[in-house]
């Protein structure tokens, strides 16, 4: 027979669940206006805000709306949120270039102690990104036109790079690997920039940086802004995205394992 204390008790836990998941949804809807408190967006586009043919609206009101190219499909996942599903052959999302997109890292109307850039997707990989192909970033390697991004570099590992002017030539170009990424996982991948200082490349809260040789700037060029591409035919990897965003700022260490911490909740994570 169950006692007044063991009700007590199954009562306390049922109440200590529910403040749980309260506090887990509170925590879930919150996630995304984190994206709108730091400094410097550009950018930010949530594969599931999309106008009559399926073009990626840009929530800065930013006029970077990003076109669907090939058949990328948008999906509901099993927690709630919405993605884009790129088949590899050709699915990718663009936006010309544009002032709004090219970053130098040295904007005067930012602080010194920010200055840089800062460039974050949440991404998923059911087979691993060949080397080149292009994750999310302003880079075309015709013409040298690299500016920065985030790209497959063999063995499921990502690349950050960034130029000065749009070559890959010793001291203009700086970039940093990641180890390999763990497919069919969510995972925020994320490159960052800091003026004279370091490059970083982040698989959720794991960093690899670069101190060598960093460039004091990067180039504006020419080339388009892509989600799943790097301005080459056949440079498209298997993915899926959920939420990407582009800063003129340097996101510390600890702002970029809060925005892990509280956009993963998006993600059931």
């Amino acid at each position: 027979m169950t006692t007044l204390e063991e009700l007590d008790r199954r009562l306390a836990a049922a109440e200590h669940k529910l403040a749980y998941a309260w506090q887990a949804e509170q925590l879930r809807a919150r996630a995304l206006f984190d994206f709108y408190t730091l400094p410097g967006l550009r950018g930010l586009w949530l594969a599931g805000v999309t106008y009559y043919d399926g073009t990626v609206l840009d929530m800065t009101r930013g006029a970077t709306d990003l076109t669907r190219n090939g058949g990328p499909l948008l999906f509901l996942d099993s927690q709630n949120f919405a993605y884009q599903d790129m088949d590899g052959a050709g699915d990718y999302f663009s936006h010309a270039d544009s002032n709004v997109l090219r970053v130098t890292g040295n904007e005067s109307y930012i602080d010194v102690s920010v200055n840089g850039l800062t460039l974050v997707i949440w991404a998923r990989f059911p087979s691993a990104p060949a080397a080149a192909d292009g994750i999310i970033g302003k880079y075309n390697v015709t013409g040298n036109q690299r500016e920065y991004a985030l790209s497959g570099d063999g063995s499921s590992a990502l690349a950050f790079a960034v130029s000065d002017d749009g070559t890959n030539v010793g001291a203009h170009i700086a970039s940093a690997t990641s180890a390999a990424v763990v497919l069919n996982r969510w995972t925020m991948c994320w490159g960052r920039f800091s003026r004279d200082t370091e490059v970083t490349i982040g698989l959720n809260t794991t960093k690899v940086k670069n101190k060598t040789s960093i460039p004091a700037s990067i180039f504006g060029g020419t080339a388009a802004f892509e989600i799943g591409r790097r301005n080459v035919v056949g440079g498209e990897p298997v993915m899926d995205w959920s939420v990407a965003a582009l800063y003129s700022a340097y996101l510390s260490d600890t702002v970029m394992d809060k925005l892990w911490e509280r956009t993963r909740l998006l993600h059931g994570i």
